[in-house]
């Protein structure tokens, strides 16, 4: 390997393996430059390549320097996110795929939330739907997200939180026949994951996203 990518791959272990921990500040580029034996370009190209990968951002200024990034759920969430979005504002991606792979984790995610929903995620699904159906749009988007909360898997809420950032709320509800039947499709989900039904919560929510295409 090059030069660069030696220690690009000996930093990334060290983060990786745990011996740096979250907001730990790595040592400066002049310290790097020392302790591997090349040159500060070739440190610099590495910390660049490691903050595109999101493994660490830098600062400017005296206090500044190169800091290990956080790794939890919510910077997950917020990388896909941005990743995402960057894909279709390239013309990569269309929007008809991202309904479509959106609609069938919406799906999977209703499946899941009956099984897992805790007492918390039924009051913010509840309070979210009932905002829904008051006319309210953009709290169909919060139902959604409170949907993908409740499913207890990390990555599919994950996913799902860029791809309901990317595509905004999920129907038209051109006619007021369309909004009824979207709402009580909405409310069967609510109902089921509420009963623990994860069989007739997919169901329900299959029905909800064919109605919202």
């Amino acid at each position: 390997m090059r030069p660069r990518e030696q220690v690009e791959q000996q930093i990334r272990s060290a983060i990786l393996s745990g011996r740096f921990k979250q907001g730990e500040r790595l040592p400066s580029e002049a310290q790097l430059t020392e302790m591997f034996g090349v040159g500060r370009s070739t440190v610099r190209e590495a910390l660049r390549s490691l903050a595109n990968s999101g493994l660490i951002f830098t600062t400017p200024g005296a206090a500044g320097g190169s800091f290990i990034e956080g790794l939890d759920a919510t910077s997950l969430r917020r990388k896909l996110g941005e990743t995402l979005e960057h894909v279709v504002h390239l013309g990569r991606l269309s929007d008809a795929e991202v309904a479509e792979v959106r609609s069938a984790l919406d799906v999977k995610a209703a499946a899941l939330a009956a099984e897992h929903r805790t007492t918390e995620n039924l009051d913010e699904l509840e309070a979210a739907l009932e905002t829904a159906e008051s006319g309210d749009g953009a709290a169909d988007l919060a139902f959604r997200s409170s949907l993908a909360e409740a499913s207890g898997n990390g990555l599919v809420a994950a996913l799902l939180f860029g791809l309901h950032r990317l595509s905004g709320p999920a129907t038209k509800r051109v006619s007021p026949r369309q909004r009824q039947d979207y709402a009580d499709a909405r409310r069967s989900v609510f109902e089921a994951i509420k009963a623990g039904d994860s069989e007739l919560a997919a169901e329900a929510m299959l029905e909800a996203v064919s109605l919202a295409s």
